[in-house]
């Protein structure tokens, strides 16, 4: 800071005489009586990020049930998470994980410092996350969800159909099934019916017959005999 007379930013670091993560901000003081701003002092801004920058990077457009936001730094070979995470309140500065062991999509979005790729978070829970290189800093940011949520509508969606359609079908046979029955139920009506007439006219018949006291002829037709010459 003195000799560039620039203001610096510290890194994440843990201090353990406070026993919290800072991030510290260091000014230049100049004098002000000096024509070439001589730097006479160093100004110390330190920052907490539990309550200056943690909270804001886990804030979420939507709503969710593991979405999450990591802020990370490249050590060598180990990606170290810088913030407190949703599910592990005490990753800050600790956990870590290394690059070699991870799938190709992920180096290549280290490296490139852009990347959406599918893989496994530190709970070991398969995850969709990108990752996104923060310019002129050594810091990565992770955005990340659980593929179980990200797929979640689908399924639900899928499920809806298939429901939906086993419902159309079944309606579509009871539709069928009443139709059926109602036709079967008219012919088998108006087939009661005929039976009802048959019986009435035998019955009719039969009465006739038991009770008339004159004698009923029926014409029979036949052919007359010729008379012999």
């Amino acid at each position: 800071t003195v000799a560039s007379k620039k203001a610096i930013f510290s890194d994440f670091y843990y201090c353990s005489f406070c026993q919290a993560i800072h991030l510290d901000v260091i000014l230049p003081v100049f004098d002000p009586d000096s024509a070439k701003s001589k730097v006479i002092a160093t100004m110390i801004l330190r920052v907490d990020p539990e309550y200056f920058l943690y909270p804001y990077l886990q804030l979420w457009p939507v709503p969710s049930q593991t979405s999450e936001t990591g802020l990370l730094r490249r050590e060598g070979e180990q990606m170290v998470y810088l913030n407190s995470l949703r599910h592990d309140k005490n990753a800050a500065l600790k956990q870590k994980f290394n690059i070699a062991a991870q799938p190709p999509e992920v180096i290549k979005a280290i490296n490139a410092g852009d990347g959406l790729t599918e893989n496994y978070d530190y709970r070991n829970v398969r995850v969709l996350s990108c990752i996104m290189k923060v310019p002129n800093t050594p810091w990565y940011l992770e955005t990340k969800t659980d593929i179980e949520e990200v797929y979640a509508p689908l399924k639900n969606l899928g499920f809806n159909f298939i429901l939906g359609s086993f419902l159309l079908i079944a309606l579509t046979g009871v539709l069928i099934m009443a139709v059926s029955v109602g036709q079967n139920r008219n012919y088998y009506k108006k087939l009661y019916q005929i039976e009802i007439d048959h019986e009435a006219l035998r019955r009719h018949f039969d009465y006739i017959v038991k009770y008339a006291n004159d004698i009923i002829i029926l014409p029979y037709a036949t052919t007359p005999i010729q008379k012999r010459k």
